[in-house]
């Protein structure tokens, strides 16, 4: 049986759904895919009772949900994340970034925040997870997902003065150490909420970006200074104009004086523009 010939004649709400207990796995998981496509909500509830009788087409049953965007799916897709199979993890994700609501964003905030990733056994695949994860706070947006990514970042970071002896160009960066692989995934994620919230341009990330300027990693410290520039507020000029400073005094920082050129060139104003002319 032909099952592009079987999809054509099945186009309607109420065939597709039929077709759901199909005996044949690839037209079950076509009929979920049209289902997906078509977004007719009254799909949800049929959706959602396959996904413990057919485990083989979660995921397209995950996307579809996702397409169709109704709450209803976001608590069974919440309890089904605890799965080993980092495919379906990934497809959970991408489905309640699709679908929001507040019950979503509070499970990929929590997950965002929560120190699993340090102790992730699928290390393999973290990375691409932990960028679903961003992306979809993201396509969320809203002042809640912002605040969030803003308290991960002040997590980490605590405030020391910044003077002149080569021992006080830094904050003190806790929990970070390159010789494990917990300590690179946080810096790795804190990189993309950096670059983030540089994307986002809301001004309650200057400060904590601000302190990011002064992190242990040249990875964290770049990245800063690139979300500033985009951000564009003036009060990040005078940090930036000392670290630019800091950079000649000492090999310590290894800073790429492009990046700080060109975000004051973003950024502008008067300081700034005297700087870049020296």
């Amino acid at each position: 049986e032909d099952i592009e010939k079987f999809i054509e004649s099945m186009k309607d709400y109420e065939k597709l759904i039929k077709a759901l207990s199909h005996h044949q796995q690839s037209f079950r998981k076509s009929a979920v895919e049209e289902l997906g496509d078509l977004g007719d909500k009254r799909a949800v509830e049929h959706l959602i009772k396959i996904w413990n009788g057919y485990s083989q087409i979660r995921e397209s049953v995950a996307e579809a949900l996702g397409k169709i965007g109704d709450e209803r799916a976001v608590e069974p897709l919440i309890n089904a994340y605890k799965t080993r199979q980092t495919p379906l993890r990934e497809s959970i994700v991408v489905a309640l970034g699709e679908i929001g609501g507040e019950q979503a964003i509070t499970f990929l905030t929590e997950l965002l925040n929560s120190r699993s990733w340090e102790f992730n056994y699928y290390l393999n695949s973290y990375e691409y997870e932990l960028d679903l994860i961003v992306w979809a706070l993201q396509e969320l947006g809203g002042k809640r997902v912002i605040e969030s990514f803003i308290r991960l970042l002040e997590s980490k970071s605590s405030v020391v003065t910044v003077g002149t002896n080569p021992s006080t160009f830094f904050v003190s960066s806790s929990n970070y150490s390159l010789n494990s692989d917990e300590a690179i995934i946080q810096i790795e994620l804190h990189q993309r909420i950096i670059l983030t919230l540089g994307e986002f341009r809301d001004k309650r990330a200057v400060r904590p970006l601000i302190i990011k300027l002064r992190d242990r990693h040249r990875i964290i410290r770049n990245s800063a200074i690139k979300a500033l520039g985009w951000i564009g507020d003036e009060s990040a000029i005078d940090p930036m104009i000392q670290l630019w400073k800091d950079q000649r005094k000492t090999s310590l920082l290894k800073i790429d004086e492009n990046l700080i050129v060109v975000a004051l060139g973003e950024i502008g104003g008067e300081d700034a523009l005297r700087i870049l002319s020296i």
